[in-house]
């Protein structure tokens, strides 16, 4: 009985450590230099020209980013290209991708994040989410949903 005991007494405190080391975030973990967040605005797929993209980065809860795009194509695939506009008005970063989906205006998009081409930082992100833009007279504008992540070179 008292090795019982023993065992059980050691077993649970081997336990407890082997929780403690392997639930602690690692180093990679709490020093990563990258961004990342959430993404929503107004999507506009197009109707008989460009259609257009609006909408704010967040981090950490707070709007870090202002995305403006425009969308070239039809209502089921297209390119999507615009800029990542910082607090100061500044471009941050250019926006380059593709969106597909269907005619009653569901789908998803893919971006990448970089660098403008006149800019001296040197990072890369990229931008993934979903969008939802009915048909319809007037033309009703949608919504988009995404997340994005944006790390240094």
């Amino acid at each position: 009985m008292r090795k019982a005991l023993f065992f059980l007494a050691v077993s649970s405190i081997v336990f407890a450590s082997l929780i403690l080391v392997f639930d602690r975030p690692t180093d990679v973990e709490a020093a990563s230099p990258c961004r990342e967040g959430y993404a929503i605005g107004a999507w506009d797929l197009p109707a008989g020209g460009a259609g257009s993209v609006e909408g704010k980065l967040i981090y950490q809860g707070q709007s870090v980013f202002a995305l403006y795009a425009d969308l070239q194509g039809s209502r089921t695939a297209g390119t999507l290209r615009g800029r990542l506009v910082d607090a100061n008005g500044s471009t941050f970063a250019v926006v380059e991708g593709r969106y597909e989906g269907t005619a009653a205006g569901r789908g998803s998009f893919r971006a990448t994040i970089k660098p403008p081409p006149f800019g001296s930082n040197t990072f890369e992100g990229k931008i993934a989410g979903e969008y939802e833009d009915r048909a319809g007279l007037p033309d009703p504008v949608g919504k988009f949903k995404a997340e994005w992540i944006i790390c240094p070179n």
